[in-house]
């Protein structure tokens, strides 16, 4: 059995993962910013991964009841859609401070701890948004883009210390993610394409994966010995549009994503 902490397990990927790895006898503890209407099967620690002094209170909580995290799964985020260039610089570092430096922080809080044991796993979950970009979405992957870099970066600074990083870059899934995305203003004249865009996104999230299927891949990663550094959580058209991204000229490949989101 394992001690894992998960962030953002509200909905989702957080709690699909929290759900199955508590099912088959981990000991999971989950974060949410505010407490759970309902009752789940593992345990939840109110902790915001947007300010330094809530992580600090909640890892040294969890280390004094647990002594040890084997497992962090840095999960909570959210997406923007929109145009970069009218998006706020208030929106701008609401998701940098979420989607990236959330999971810096959390990491800072929980690597003394796995360095002093020799002993540790951190999952970062990006996104295949962060391995070629998509239309309107450009902070999120640049989020997700820097959370790829940061943990390839991340993993050769651990080499030798018995901590691990793997970063998970999940496809399409079916998940509150959708109806929960924040929408920044879009130039009048490019309005009609942005709606096109839109529509396409939404239709590839409601028919994609269930979040289980990224939970399964999850617990896969934990029980190896020696995982992978990359995963791709997805279906075949997924990896293989991964695949196609590093094989075809940059020319080429926009053109396919364009035409995918009708541009």
């Amino acid at each position: 059995m394992k001690t894992i902490l998960i962030t953002g397990v509200s909905s989702g990927f957080g709690r699909a993962i929290a759900e199955r790895l508590s099912a088959n006898g981990h000991k999971v503890i989950g974060t949410v910013r505010k407490p759970l209407a309902e009752r789940v099967t593992f345990e939840t620690i109110t902790l915001d991964v947007t300010q330094s002094d809530s992580i600090k209170s909640g890892i040294e909580t969890i280390l004094r009841e647990n002594k040890h995290i084997d497992v962090l799964i840095n999960n909570a985020g959210f997406g923007l859609t929109g145009e970069m260039e009218l998006t706020s610089p208030a929106d701008r570092k609401k998701i940098f401070d979420t989607n990236l430096f959330g999971y810096m922080d959390m990491i800072d809080a929980v690597l003394p701890s796995m360095r002093e044991t020799k002993r540790g796993l951190i999952i970062n979950i990006a996104s295949l948004a962060g391995i070629f970009a998509i239309p309107y979405q450009g902070f999120y992957a640049t989020t997700k883009f820097a959370v790829n870099g940061y943990s390839e970066s991340l993993r050769y600074e651990l080499k030798d210390s018995g901590v691990n990083v793997v970063v998970v870059n999940p496809g399409d899934y079916k998940t509150g993610f959708t109806g929960n995305r924040i929408l920044t203003p879009i130039h009048t004249e490019y309005q009609e394409r942005f709606d096109t865009v839109v529509k396409a996104i939404e239709k590839d999230e409601t028919k994609g994966l269930n979040p289980s299927h990224c939970a399964r891949l999850i617990e896969k990663i934990i029980l190896k010995k020696n995982p992978n550094y990359r995963y791709i959580a997805g279906n075949l058209e997924h990896k293989a549009s991964v695949l196609l991204s590093k094989i075809l000229p940059q020319r080429i490949f926009s053109k396919i994503i364009a035409s995918h989101y009708h541009m």
